[in-house]
C-alpha cells in the first residue's frame, strides 16, 4: 500500500525566492536553526581515571589558549567571538612557538596542588559526570587555567595589557562535596550540583551587569567572554564536535489536517503543503528517491580544486521517537570524529603510551564500538519531547561527514515522487494560480494524468480541518483541449 507523507511549506520558498517547487529542491536545514533547541540533545557524562581527566583538563587549556591568543591580538575596539574547535589537538597548533606556548600553561597548570587533587578525587568519582556537574567543576578549576595560559605567555615575552583575571582564592573548596561521592553518597549530591550550574550562571550574569558600566563595553567583552563564558561554551564544543558529525535534516509529517501545523509550519494556512508519494528501501523503510551531492572528487592535473558529484540514494524517512530523557552518551568511550590513532595519543593514552583503563577493550571491537556510536546518532536526531507528538513527524537525516552540506544544502526530488499539493484555508487565490502555472508543463513533460490539488477547509460536519480533493482541476493531456488550463 502506498505510504504519502507531506511537507508543509511557505509560499514565500515554495513558489518566490527560493522557488522550491520549480526546481524540485528539499531543503536541509541545521538543527540549530530549528524551533526546537532540545533538537539532538544527548545526555552526555563523563567518568574517567587519571589518564581521561587530565587529558580532557590538557584539551581545555589547549582550547583556551587558542581563544586567549584570538582575543589578545584583537583590535582594541572590535570584538568578534573566538570559535572554540573542539577536534583542535595539539598537533593542529601553526607553529612551534605555539606549541611551546601550550606545553608551557600545562606546566603551570599541573603544578598547582589543587588541581591535582581535583584529578585525583574526579578519578575515583563513583557516579557519572553530568553536563551540569562538569560545569561546576570547570568553573572552579577556570581561574588556574587563566593564569597558567597568561603566565606562558608572558614568559614567551608577550604583552598581555589587561590580561583577564580571577582570583583562585575566591572559589569555593570542593573537596568536602567531591569525598562525599567518593564515600558513595552520591544520590546526595545531584541537587547541589545543579543548584552549583545555576548559581554560576546567576553570578555570571550580575558579574557582567556590573562591570559593564565600569569599562569600555569592547574590553568588557572580551574579558566576560574569556573569565565567564568559556567554561559552558567549551562543554558545548565538546558535545556538539568530537562524538557525532554535523548533521542537517528535512521535516515532513504523517498527515496535513492539523490547524496547529499549517499554523506553524504552513505560514499561517496561507501556505501549501507538498504531497509526496514513497517508496520502500531494502529493509522495508519508507523512503524517497532524492539526488544530492555524494562526495567529491578532482582529476590530478588538471583542476586541482574538486568538484562535487552528485548520485541519486534512497533517503530514509524516520519516524520520529516522542519520548522523555535522551540518550545517555558516555563521551570519553565515544570520541567518535578523529581518527583512531588521534583519539589514542590525545586523549586515550598518556605521555607513556598507556592506555586508560576503562577504555582498553575498545581495540579488540571496533566494529561494535561503531555500531554503538551510530546507534547513538540515530535514538539523538529522531527523538523529541512528547509535547510535539501532534507532528507525526518523519524525517531524512543526513551526516556531514564531508563537510560539504553548508555549500549544498539541498536534495533534488523526481516530479514523479510528487503525488499532489495542498493549498492552507488562507492561500491567495494568486498563489494557487502560481503553483498551477509551475505544475502544469512538468505534468505535461512527464505524461503524469493523475496529479491532484487539494483544499484545507473547515468542515462543520466534523467539526475540525479536512482536506478535500479539488476534482475540476485536471490538467488536459493535450494543450489543445483545453488552452486555458484546468476545467472542467
Amino acid at each position: 500500500m502506498t505510504k504519502y507523507i507531506y511537507r508543509f511549506r511557505s509560499t514565500r520558498v515554495a513558489l518566490h525566492e527560493r522557488q522550491e517547487l520549480a526546481t524540485q529542491e528539499i531543503h536541509l536545514a541545521s538543527p540549530k536553526i530549528l524551533n526546537d533547541p532540545m533538537e539532538g540533545y544527548k545526555d552526555v557524562f563523563w567518568q574517567g581515571d587519571p589518564i581521561l581527566w587530565r587529558n580532557l583538563l590538557r584539551h581545555y587549556l589547549l582550547c583556551l589558549l587558542r581563544a586567549y591568543e584570538e582575543c589578545l591580538w584583537m583590535a582594541g575596539d572590535t570584538f568578534k567571538e573566538p570559535t572554540i574547535y573542539g577536534a583542535l589537538t595539539e598537533e593542529n597548533l601553526p607553529t612551534e612557538g605555539f606549541r611551546s606556548l601550550f606545553r608551557e600553561a600545562v606546566e603551570v597548570f599541573f603544578s598547582e596542588r589543587r588541581v591535582l587533587r581535583w584529578v585525583e578525587i574526579l578519578s575515583q568519582w563513583t557516579e557519572p559526570v553530568s553536563k551540569e556537574q562538569l560545569l561546576f567543576h570547570l568553573s572552579q578549576a577556570h581561574p588556574f587555567a587563566i593564569q597558567a595560559v597568561n603566565a606562558a605567555f608572558i614568559k614567551q615575552g608577550y604583552s598581555v595589557g589587561t590580561a583577564p583575571h580571577l582570583p583562585p582564592e575566591g572559589g569555593l573548596n570542593l573537596e568536602p562535596l567531591l569525598n562525599l561521592n567518593v564515600d558513595r553518597r552520591a544520590s546526595l549530591m545531584n541537587p547541589i550540583w545543579e543548584a552549583g550550574a545555576e548559581i554560576i550562571s546567576q553570578q555570571n550574569l550580575s558579574l557582567i551587569y556590573n562591570q559593564r558600566t565600569r569599562s569600555p563595553a569592547q574590553t568588557s567583552e572580551k574579558r566576560d567572554w574569556l573569565v565567564l563564558h568559556f567554561p559552558r561554551l567549551y562543554i558545548d564544543a565538546l558535545v556538539e564536535s568530537l562524538i557525532h558529525p554535523p548533521w542537517y535534516t528535512a521535516s515532513f509529517s504523517s498527515s496535513c489536517d492539523n490547524a496547529s501545523m499549517w499554523s506553524t509550519y504552513g505560514d499561517h494556512h496561507r501556505g501549501i503543503a507538498l504531497m509526496f508519494r514513497t517508496e520502500e528501501d531494502p529493509a522495508g523503510n519508507i523512503s524517497l528517491p532524492l539526488d544530492g551531492v555524494m562526495g567529491s572528487s578532482f582529476v590530478a592535473g588538471k583542476n586541482p580544486e574538486s568538484t562535487p558529484v552528485f548520485a541519486r540514494s534512497l533517503h530514509r524517512l524516520h519516524p520520529v521517537n516522542y519520548s522523555t530523557g535522551a540518550p545517555r552518551v558516555d563521551f570519553f568511550r565515544y570520541v567518535g570524529q578523529l581518527p583512531h590513532p588521534v583519539v589514542l595519543r590525545t586523549w586515550w593514552c598518556d605521555e607513556n603510551n598507556n592506555i586508560s583503563p576503562r577504555l582498553s577493550d575498545i581495540g579488540h571491537d571496533m566494529e561494535k564500538w561503531r555500531s554503538e556510536l551510530w546507534s547513538f546518532f540515530d535514538e539523538c536526531a529522531v527523538r523529541k519531547l512528547p509535547d510535539w507528538d501532534h507532528e507525526q513527524e518523519y524525517r531524512i537525516v543526513v551526516p556531514d561527514l564531508l563537510g560539504l552540506r553548508a555549500q549544498y544544502p539541498n536534495l533534488k526530488y523526481d516530479f514523479g515522487s510528487l503525488a499532489g499539493i495542498v493549498f492552507g484555508m488562507r492561500t491567495s487565490a494568486d498563489d494557487k494560480l502560481a503553483a498551477m502555472r509551475i505544475i502544469e508543463p512538468k505534468c505535461r513533460a512527464s505524461e503524469k494524468p493523475d496529479f491532484q490539488f487539494f483544499q484545507a477547509r473547515y468542515s462543520s460536519t466534523a467539526g475540525r480541518l479536512i482536506i478535500s480533493p479539488m476534482n475540476l482541476l485536471k490538467f488536459a493531456r493535450d494543450a489543445k483541449e483545453n488552452p486555458s488550463g484546468p476545467g472542467e
